[in-house]
């Protein structure tokens, strides 16, 4: 039976490799893309960033569906939502034990972070913090991270939109009461 949750979980996520052993899971994180579109600076914005972290293999995954994506200018608008790539994935490994502690200091780490656009992959360098509240009544864990892409070397791009895009991203990955 635990299987056939497994593969269901997975399929419904369409995720490799995702670990049934702690995992944690948000669906609301948010996400602000900068970068150049036809020589103005633009913001693209999602509240739907889907993260998985695992807490006994250390491997994060997730996702971000672009129709999510809010630009302000509905021409952008449309044209991320008629692409053929419809989302992002994304996974890596947090190279520590420590986060793992219920109690602990803010977490710095840079990492390896490969990310799969339409059939392609990018491997980038993400900088993550990762933080753990810890209050009266409940844990939290905060992660934040800021990674710099560079799309020069991809096939399908978006006609006016800079080869330089920064993403920044906060998400609460697990609420937990000590009760």
């Amino acid at each position: 039976m635990r299987s056939i949750i497994l593969f269901f979980f997975i399929t419904f996520c369409n995720l490799i490799d995702v670990s049934t052993q702690n995992p944690y899971r948000s669906v609301e994180g948010h996400i602000v893309i900068s970068s150049t579109y036809c020589g103005e600076t633009v913001l693209a914005e999602s509240h739907q960033l889907n993260l998985f972290l695992d807490y006994s293999s250390k491997k994060f995954s997730g996702k971000l569906d672009l129709k999510t994506l809010d630009t302000g200018i509905d021409s952008l608008n449309i044209l991320l939502d008629s692409l053929m790539t419809k989302q992002i994935l994304f996974y890596g490994f947090i190279p520590d034990d420590d986060f793992i502690d219920w109690e602990h200091l803010v977490r710095e780490f840079a990492i390896p972070v490969t990310l799969e656009i339409n059939g392609e992959r990018l491997i980038q360098t993400l900088n993550i913090a990762l933080n753990h509240f810890n209050n009266s009544n409940n844990f939290a864990c905060l992660l934040s991270g800021v990674m710099e892409l560079d799309i020069s070397n991809m096939e399908n791009q978006i006609k006016g939109l800079d080869n330089k895009i920064e993403v920044n991203f906060t998400q609460v990955l697990m609420r937990k009461d000590k009760h």
